[in-house]
């Protein structure tokens, strides 16, 4: 995941490169017009002497240096070699070829005196991926091709592997040039283009094979999986020569591209990871918390792709993110259990004062409560009972005892209905209040029908208490 991004990133904030380089390609319509030119007819190996006269067009036409992605390293005779000498036997411009790793141009091969040879060990593939993300400009004794083409322009090459910093496509690309570092053009054609469009130009000659489309049937070879893969041009991967191309240009314009110190990373994980605690602590509601996230999520990724294009450093995304989320989630776990607890107890204390549902709503928050004091106008209702006292001491206690509660049971049950809050009981009596502690703006109205049902409920009462157990229960008062 953390590469994933890491080719996303690259690819976003690719930048087309200003440096005059032209891709000669080998592609279909060249292997076809070398073919004919070839005595053999064949496409493989590279007919050399076609190749030759490639390369001396190239060079009449003022090409600054010519790099040729190809090994030179088989011939089909002596007859060919010395063709493709006298091909370039007067050509100033410098010449680069690739040669197999470890051989010794000269001795392992006939090698053209004009050529300078390239170590072709130089893409280096991440193993888990396949993906080209990093370059060594000098893998073994000889210098890599990248490496040799800045080289013979008077600059020095990088000495150590180091990650692409890939470049964006060139502007007005399209059709099968869509994506492509720098304009390029068949090598079919070279012939026929004017003089401009190679003078003092840096000239990559290899096979391309990209196609406009991500579904064309077109076989593909020498394409490398690069974090471009996410661009037009480059989804089956990209040229190989092209891959040089890019390294040629971060050599030339001296452009790093690293990764933070791990010292820097722990504080990125220290920092995302107390994010996390903050927002898991958060009273902010799920919604709001959600966007803040979402937000914070963005703003990290705004600012890593800033430091990239400025500085050139790929900060770690997926490790801070995820680190972020697990102390989010650690905490806002704790922070929930804490809170159950606490409104637990909270809905304890106030169960003995206030119905279910006013509760319920002040638990969740949908009802504004805050200790203090304030003044407002209430309502409240104050019961007791006629005859109490006779009622007291003509029936035994245990019978007391049932009747009475069975009452207050009754009319708390009539006051949880209308939401009022039970203040206190009084002994024969309860005192209840409307308004308070939630504000109700139809206090008066709640109370005067609560006393109403208060009322009918006592009288229904007393009638069963009477019948049922041949008590008197004295008639209910209510005062408001």
């Amino acid at each position: 995941a953390e590469n994933l991004l890491y080719d996303l990133r690259l690819a976003i904030t690719a930048k087309p490169t200003h440096l005059p380089i032209v891709i000669v390609k080998i592609d279909d319509e060249a292997l076809n017009a070398m073919r004919t030119a070839s005595p053999c007819h064949c496409l493989s190996p590279i007919d050399k002497i076609w190749l030759g006269k490639l390369v001396k067009n190239l060079s009449d036409k003022g090409a600054r240096v010519i790099g040729i992605d190809y090994i030179l390293d088989t011939w089909r005779d002596a007859v060919e070699f010395d063709a493709f000498e006298r091909e370039i036997d007067k050509i100033e411009t410098p010449i680069i070829a690739v040669a197999p790793p470890g051989s010794h141009p000269g001795t392992d091969f006939l090698a053209s005196r004009k050529i300078t040879y390239a170590d072709a060990r130089t893409l280096i593939k991440d193993d888990y991926d396949d993906v080209v993300r990093r370059y060594d400009p000098r893998p073994g004794s000889s210098p890599s091709f990248a490496s040799a083409v800045v080289n013979a322009l008077g600059k020095a090459s990088y000495r150590q592997p180091f990650r692409i910093l890939y470049s964006g496509a060139f502007p007005g690309s399209e059709g099968d040039n869509v994506g492509a570092i720098a304009p390029s053009v068949s090598a079919s054609l070279v012939e026929v283009l004017p003089e401009v469009f190679f003078k003092d130009k840096i000239i990559l000659i290899g096979r391309v094979t990209r196609s406009a489309s991500a579904d064309a049937t077109s076989l593909r070879e020498d394409t490398h999986t690069t974090p471009l893969h996410y661009m037009a041009g480059h989804f089956e991967g990209t040229p190989g020569v092209e891959v040089h191309g890019h390294a040629i240009v971060q050599m030339l314009s001296e452009a790093r591209l690293s990764l933070p110190p791990i010292s820097i990373q722990i504080a990125i994980l220290l920092v995302a990871s107390l994010l996390g605690v903050l927002f898991g602590r958060s009273s902010q509601g799920l919604w709001v918390t959600i966007g803040l996230l979402i937000i914070a999520a963005a703003a990290s990724i705004a600012a890593s792709l800033l430091v990239l294009s400025i500085a050139g450093i790929m900060v770690p995304m997926v490790a801070p993110l995820i680190s972020g989320a697990l102390a989010y989630l650690t905490v806002g776990r704790i922070t929930a259990t804490e809170l159950r607890a606490d409104r637990a107890l909270f809905a304890g204390t106030l169960e003995r004062y206030l119905a279910p549902q006013v509760i319920e709503r002040i638990v969740e928050g949908n009802e504004p409560v805050t200790i203090g004091a304030n003044t407002r106008t209430i309502t409240v209702i104050a019961t007791d009972i006629a005859d109490f006292s006779v009622l007291v001491g003509t029936t035994p206690a245990d019978q007391f005892s049932d009747i009475i509660n069975a009452y207050f049971d009754g009319v708390i049950d009539v006051l949880w209905q209308h939401e009022a809050m039970l203040d206190k009981l009084t002994g024969d009596g309860l005192i209840a209040l409307f308004g308070a502690p939630i504000d109700q703006d139809d206090h008066a109205k709640r109370a005067i029908a609560c006393a109403r049902e208060i009322d009918q409920f006592s009288r229904n009462y007393a009638e069963t208490v009477k019948s049922e157990q041949n008590i008197h229960f004295g008639k209910t008062r209510i005062g408001l």
